[in-house]
């Protein structure tokens, strides 16, 4: 139900002192499992009654098992430094009952936004890191 991941992310917001409205990005683990996907889309809309835009790494880098986390933190961090949302490309179809679904259109993003990184692994391990561009 996602509610591991959802404390995982009130606990990052919370060492990040700022609140979920802050947020402007969010870059997903996601798997492209049913499983997974759904765990995740619940525990941002448990958070979020608007969820903030949604990235997907995986599709492009592939899983890259115990550096997951840091390729995604690579990657919010050129967003965040170009103020660029890639389109997050996907392989299949989407659950069409998942609650939130990764942007599909490239967009900018605004010069002060926060973003957070989430993962997830077997067992219930959940992170989640809070970004934002510091002064220059």
């Amino acid at each position: 139900q996602g509610a591991g991941l959802a404390r995982a992310l009130r606990a990052s917001f919370k060492d990040a002192g700022v609140e979920p409205g802050a947020i402007g990005l969010i870059s997903a683990h996601a798997t492209g499992t049913l499983f997974n996907d759904s765990m995740e889309a619940a525990a941002f809309a448990s958070i979020w009654p608007q969820v903030p835009p949604i990235h997907c790494a995986k599709p492009i880098f592939g899983h890259t098992l115990g550096s997951a986390g840091v390729v995604d933190a690579l990657a919010v961090s050129l967003m965040l430094q170009h103020e660029w949302l890639p389109a997050t490309y996907l392989r299949g179809s989407e659950d069409a009952q998942l609650p939130c679904h990764p942007a599909r259109e490239a967009c900018l993003l605004a010069a002060n936004t926060l973003a957070v990184s989430t993962s997830s692994g077997f067992g219930g391990s959940n992170a989640a890191l809070v970004f934002g561009r510091g002064n220059p």
